[in-house]
């Protein structure tokens, strides 16, 4: 720090050079035009409020969603409003993550059920209506649990047990598409 100040003392002619003829009369010009070109600013008062009920409406916001919440915890078993039907509640219909495996599972299905319709066997060997009905079993214990999820939705059994329904069938036309498909086409 020291070196740094003796530098600056042996060199302050440096630093002390004049300004520019005209400078200070060029710099006041821009002052004064800049004061002059400066559009009036709202009244503070205004925006003061403006402020305060935007933070006011975010209070009540926020409050109105935790409530929500709490009431939603506090009540597990609360009526859900969904698309309700006469046949029950769907897995999409109880949470946004049920909806994506509810989606997952009726593409697989429907890609799977298509895949078997295609198939052509002309030894006889593969009942596609025997299929068809094992499936259609499974399709209305389905219906059934969607109808208990309608009356208990906090109910995590009925829950799975509808994700098992999809695996089951899932898995059942897996292994008939596995055994059948080398034998025809």
């Amino acid at each position: 720090m020291k070196k740094l100040q003796e530098l600056a003392k042996r060199r302050a002619e440096d630093f002390e050079q004049d300004l520019p003829e005209g400078h200070q009369d060029r710099f006041l010009e821009k002052l004064s035009a800049r004061a002059q070109a400066k559009p009036t600013q709202r009244p503070a008062l205004p925006r003061m409020l403006a402020r305060r009920a935007m933070k006011v409406a975010a209070s009540l916001l926020g409050a109105g969603l935790g409530l929500g919440l709490l009431y939603l915890m506090l009540n597990p078993g609360a009526p859900v409003q969904a698309s309700q039907t006469a046949d029950g509640l769907s897995l999409g219909d109880i949470s946004p993550e049920y909806r994506e495996v509810e989606i997952f599972y009726q593409r697989e299905l429907d890609r799977k059920l298509k895949t078997l319709e295609s198939l052509e066997c002309g030894n006889g060997d593969f009942d596609k209506q025997a299929v068809r009905q094992e499936i259609d079993l499974i399709d209305t214990s389905y219906q059934q649990l969607r109808r208990e999820l309608l009356n208990n939705t906090a109910d995590e059994r009925v829950i799975q047990a509808m994700i098992e329904s999809y695996r089951v069938r899932d898995q059942l036309l897996e292994r008939v598409i596995e055994r059948v498909a080398p034998t025809c086409e």
